[in-house]
Order: C-alpha cells, then sequence, then structure tokens
C-alpha cells in the first residue's frame, strides 16, 4: 500500500514512485528482521546449552539463515535498479534545441505602451497548437491509505508534445470508485519543482481529485543525455536556461507552454470534469502556475507555494502584481513558509497587499487568498486543500456519469 508520494522514481524527479517500491522496501526489512529473529534464537539457544541444528522444514538454521540474508540482498539490488530512472529519447530537449537553432527566432519586443496581456503573449509567444500526439504508455492501479479507509486510483503515465520535438511526459492520478455510479472527479494540475511538494499530489488525490502531475523541462527525465547522467533525479536548469537563452528562449516560458499543451490534453478527456481547473506548484512551478493562468483563462483555480516574488524569470518589465491582474478576478492562493531564506519576505508582503488591492478594486476580494505558516523554502498545502474542498462544493464540479461496471483501465 502507498502511504506516501516521493516523485524521485525510476522516470526521474517528477514520477509516481508507486507501489513496487515500497512494497520492496517491506522486503527487505522483513527479511533483516528475520535474520535478526533467528540469530537471536541461536544466541539464546546457545546460552541454554546448544544450537537448534534444523527448521520444521528439514533445513539446517544455517542455511535459512543464509538464505534470508541473499534474499535481501537481491531484493535490495532489484530496489536499487529501480530507483535508478532509465534515459528516455522521446523527453530528450535536444532535438527541440536544434531545431531552435535553425528557426533562428527572434524576440517579439512589445511597445512601450502595451499592455499587460500584450506584454505577456510577447514573452510566452506560444504558436499555434501542435498535434498532441498524445499517449497512454503505461498505466496500473494503485491505492492508499487515508484515516484507515483505502483509496483506489488509476495511475497513468502519459506523453504528448506541447511543440516540435518537444515532448511532455505527465502522469495523472485518477480516484477509483466500487459503485456502479461513476464519478468525473474535478481535475488538478501540479507542477514539479526540483523538490519539495511531493506529498500534494496524495493530498489532493485524498480530496477526490484527479492529479496530473506535469514534468518541467529540465527536471528529471526531462534533461539532456549528458546532464541526464550527471543527475538522473536533479536539474539541469541552469544549463538549459543558458542554452535557450542563446536561442532567444525563455525556460519559463518554455513550461508555461507545456503546462498550456497539458491543458489542452486534459480537454481531451472525457472522464475528467475541467470545469473548475486548478493549476498548482512549488518553487519554479509555482511561477509556472501562476503564469500559466495569466495566459490561459481556463485555469479557473490557481495556487502558488515559495515562489511569490519579483524575479529576474519574469516577462521585462512586469512585476507578479500587474500580472495578477490577468488572473483576478479568478481564485488565487498564495502560501508562503514565515522562515523562507530563498525569498524577501517584506517584498513578499508588500506584492501580496498589492494584489489585494487589485482584487479589491474588481469586487473579488475574497477570491484573493495569502497564507503564511511556520517553516522554510516547503511547501505545506494543508489549508490551501481545505480551502479548494470548499470551493468545488460550492461549484458543485463531482458530475455522476450513468455508467455500468468499473472504469476501463
Amino acid at each position: 500500500m502507498v502511504n506516501s508520494l516521493t516523485i524521485t522514481d525510476q522516470y526521474g524527479e517528477t514520477r509516481y514512485m508507486g507501489q513496487f517500491l515500497h512494497s520492496g522496501l517491506d522486503w527487505i526489512v522483513g527479511y533483516l528482521q528475520t535474520a535478526h529473529i533467528l540469530l537471536g534464537v541461536q544466541i539464546f539457544a546457545l546460552r541454554s546449552g546448544g544450537l537448534i541444528k534444523q527448521s520444521p522444514l528439514g533445513l539446517s538454521m544455517q542455511k535459512i539463515f543464509v538464505l534470508i540474508v541473499i534474499l535481501a540482498a537481491i531484493s535490495f539490488s532489484e530496489y536499487s535498479n529501480h530507483l535508478d530512472p532509465p534515459y528516455d529519447e522521446r523527453f530528450d530537449p535536444s532535438r527541440f534545441l536544434t531545431q531552435l537553432a535553425l528557426e533562428d527566432r527572434q524576440i517579439d519586443i512589445p511597445e512601450a505602451g502595451a499592455t499587460v496581456t500584450e506584454r505577456l503573449n510577447a514573452f510566452i509567444c506560444r504558436d499555434a497548437p501542435v498535434d498532441l500526439d498524445a499517449s497512454i504508455y503505461n498505466q496500473g492501479i494503485d491505492e492508499i491509505s487515508d484515516n484507515g479507509k483505502t483509496i483506489k486510483f488509476l495511475r497513468q503515465d502519459i506523453k504528448f508534445n506541447s511543440q516540435k520535438f518537444l515532448c511532455v511526459s505527465a502522469h495523472l492520478l485518477k480516484p477509483l470508485y466500487d459503485s456502479r455510479q461513476i464519478f468525473k472527479p474535478s481535475c488538478v494540475m501540479w507542477l514539479s519543482s526540483h523538490g519539495g511538494g511531493e506529498e500534494m499530489p496524495l493530498k489532493l488525490l485524498k480530496l477526490g481529485c484527479a492529479v496530473l502531475v506535469v514534468d518541467q523541462v529540465g527536471t528529471g527525465i526531462r534533461q539532456t543525455k549528458a546532464e541526464f547522467e550527471k543527475h538522473p533525479f536533479g536539474s539541469e536548469t541552469d544549463a538549459l536556461a543558458k542554452n535557450l537563452a542563446y536561442l532567444n528562449e525563455s525556460i519559463i516560458a518554455l513550461r508555461v507552454k507545456d503546462a498550456q499543451a497539458a491543458i489542452d490534453y486534459l480537454y481531451t478527456r472525457d472522464d475528467l470534469d475541467i470545469s473548475d481547473l486548478t493549476v498548482a506548484g512549488f518553487d519554479a512551478g509555482g511561477m509556472t502556475a501562476f503564469l500559466t493562468a495569466a495566459v490561459d483563462g481556463r485555469v479557473r483555480n490557481t495556487m502558488v507555494s515559495g515562489a511569490f516574488c519579483d524575479s529576474p524569470a519574469l516577462p521585462p518589465g512586469l512585476s507578479m502584481a500587474q500580472i495578477a491582474q490577468n488572473i483576478a478576478p479568478r481564485n488565487l492562493w498564495i502560501e508562503v513558509g514565515n522562515k523562507d531564506e530563498t525569498l524577501p519576505l517584506s517584498c513578499v508582503f508588500t506584492m501580496a497587499r498589492e494584489v489585494q488591492r487589485i482584487y479589491d478594486d474588481k469586487s473579488a476580494e475574497t477570491a484573493f487568498n495569502f497564507s503564511t505558516f511556520v517553516g522554510g523554502h516547503q511547501c505545506n498545502g494543508g489549508p490551501f486543500v481545505d480551502w479548494l474542498s470548499t470551493q468545488l462544493l460550492r461549484s458543485g464540479p463531482q458530475r455522476q456519469l450513468q455508467v455500468a461496471g468499473k472504469p476501463k483501465v
């Protein structure tokens, strides 16, 4: 049974860590505990006057002890191999970089009096959407425990194109129901980061939402082969960002276009309710979520954790408060740790006051929420999940589908 979500499995930094890993660890621990018990029994027997030479199965205790140790070693080897993520050429951005160089892309510089929308569109510069060519290349059923209850969910590994020669990897976690009435769950898109917030997809899954975890380009499996071999669970963000800058492209703009393609994909799924789509993320994922909501009106709820601060990654000449004008009056939730060493907290609070005024001017003061918690640069998410549950209940997103039997898997 899966009790936590760690997104550092065989596929890269942002993959779902499935049942095999947890059961594998359980087996290893079980073997070693058994060996420890046998050793204790033999020590007790020695002190009592002799060894226990034979088990009820006819095997000597020494042979059983050696066999258990060998099985533990094999299990550990299999577990380690599973943790070693394989390189996958489909998600390598190298071909895209080559294509970008051949196109000799020019920067579209907006005029001095350009609106926030015009500046954002020039920065993101999303061309007409390409053929997604989406497919599910791996799937299975897992379960998690929630207050003594077991929640089964469908896990699907998905690939789709966001641009020519740029393939996105994503992972859908969808709750399953045993009754003949199958519900159409609301959908949340979670944007990964370099680390942190790994538990959020499961929190959202327990809420009853389907969660699409999108791997951001430059992390995990979505690295060039050279960088992937150096740190398969890490990130080549700096190297990729420099290469893109030489080609008049921005890594954050690339990630926003990936997120928009992910939304395009979600709209092809008739088993999900996209009417109240939520986009959320931590750190770099939070910045991607914020900009995606600003340029894509299909996003109804946005959550930004650990990233609410002006940054060189933003479009030139725009602050986060200005960009928030394009999100209001839609729901926006911001959270930050009160000891976050990566953000100048005085600026964060000033920015929050500016955004609140924007929402007040649009008579949507309750649609903006700013939350602090005791902690550093980390994702909390608890108050946001509680808030989201009230939003989804208020809008009634859970729609029944009259379908006989269980979902097809």
